[in-house]
């Protein structure tokens, strides 16, 4: 007999282009429950939830949450080409040393965002710059210097039992993103013409997967054309130094 999962109540709306990972975790919140917990619930991974989320089950995963079989329409697009051009994302999405998902964060979304969530394109290796704000993304927590990655669970247990993190800020030291350094394109000057060509293949690889067809030399190419770009070294992966780092030892020079 066919278990029927009760549909939950309280869940919080899926905001423009967010990350599965991040809603997930926005959601265990409304529930009381760790990252853990909800993902067991719904009978997803927690390993990796912005892969896991869209796998099969997406349907009733998304009728036990209330929401619309569009809410990830856009990130459902984007996610199934990254598999067809790198299965497992072991090179367009960001990781941490310890195989953990990890993001990038623009200071001044954080600080603008009336509910701070992380975008799916923030986790991609070739997205590096803030196409609203033009500004280079952060790599790192500017005050403890850790890598940015969601928490299991946004009720801590730490000294601040029984207080919730937000997604704006640090879950380690509780800095905020919004408040570190903010390194704008125009102040940058000149750049190395291969960074200028990875700052804008970056932004149009995410369009490449949202359309499944790449555009060079304005002929439309199968998906998989991607890889010549990345060979040439025009599109940063996952094995890339941090812009923002490299910029600031420049700078330091």
């Amino acid at each position: 007999m066919r278990t029927v999962r009760p549909q939950l109540v309280g869940l919080p709306d899926v905001l423009a282009l967010e990350s599965p990972a991040s809603w997930v975790t926005r959601a265990a919140l409304s529930q009381g429950a760790t990252l853990r917990e909800f993902t067991a619930f719904l009978g997803v991974g927690s390993r990796d939830v912005d892969q896991d989320w869209l796998r099969p089950g997406l349907g009733q995963r998304l009728s036990v949450c209330g929401l619309s079989k569009g809410a990830f329409a856009a990130t459902q697009r984007v996610m199934a080409a990254t598999q067809r051009l790198d299965p497992g994302g072991h090179r367009l999405l960001l990781w941490t040393k310890r195989g953990r998902p990890r993001y990038r964060v623009c200071p001044l979304c954080a600080r603008s965002q009336r509910a701070p969530y992380f975008g799916i394109h923030c986790r991609y290796a070739a997205w590096c710059y803030c196409p609203e704000h033009h500004c280079l993304l952060e790599d790192a927590c500017w005050s403890c210097r850790s890598q940015i990655e969601l928490p299991w669970s946004l009720v801590r247990t730490d000294g601040l039992a029984g207080k919730c993190a937000y997604l704006s800020e640090c879950f380690l030291c509780t800095r905020r993103f919004g408040d570190g350094p903010v390194i704008r394109l125009s102040e940058m000057g000149a750049m190395p013409s291969v960074f200028s060509l990875q700052l804008e293949n970056g932004r149009a690889l995410l369009a490449a997967l949202y359309r499944n067809e790449a555009v060079l030399n304005g002929r439309s190419r199968p998906i998989s054309a991607i890889r010549q770009v990345e060979a040439l070294g025009l599109l940063r992966n996952s094995n890339s130094n941090p812009l923002a780092d490299w910029w600031r030892q420049r700078c330091r020079e």
